[in-house]
């Protein structure tokens, strides 16, 4: 027999009652349980009124929902627009633009004159462009 302890919602009122072993093992599990699941809960759902009564104010958050909408447009339309360049067009896109490596240099890593590879990015940006 151990002794668990209840308390009260409000935790002002305690009582301890005599359980045999395996209770008790069942009703700290439950309790383990109980705390893990609203701590998991109030990570996830802070109310504002608490966020004032600990001192911090959502006020103070300046989230242009516009700006933001607009940028996530704007990245939608030009993923679409790197799925219409053709093969080549994507792997220069790649070698320069994203590994930042210089016209000559790709014209050397793929065998072609630099004035190729300037035409390529031409057409590049125009597709880009579009969108």
């Amino acid at each position: 027999m151990k002794n668990y302890t209840y308390n009260s919602v409000e935790k002002s009122t305690t009582i301890i009652v005599q359980v045999s072993d395996e209770w008790h093992e069942i009703l700290e599990q439950m309790d383990k349980d109980e705390a893990r699941n609203e701590r998991r809960e109030t990570r996830r759902h802070m109310p504002i009124d608490y966020l004032h009564e600990i001192g911090m104010s959502p006020d103070g958050v300046d989230f242009d929902f516009a700006k933001f909408e607009a940028e996530e447009n704007k990245r939608k339309a030009e993923n679409k627009a790197l799925t219409d360049l053709t093969p080549t067009q994507k792997e220069i896109y790649n070698l320069h633009y994203v590994q930042g490596i210089d016209v000559c240099a790709i014209a050397e890593l793929r065998g072609i004159h630099h004035s190729a590879v300037s035409r390529h990015l031409d057409a590049i940006r125009k597709k880009l462009k579009k969108f």
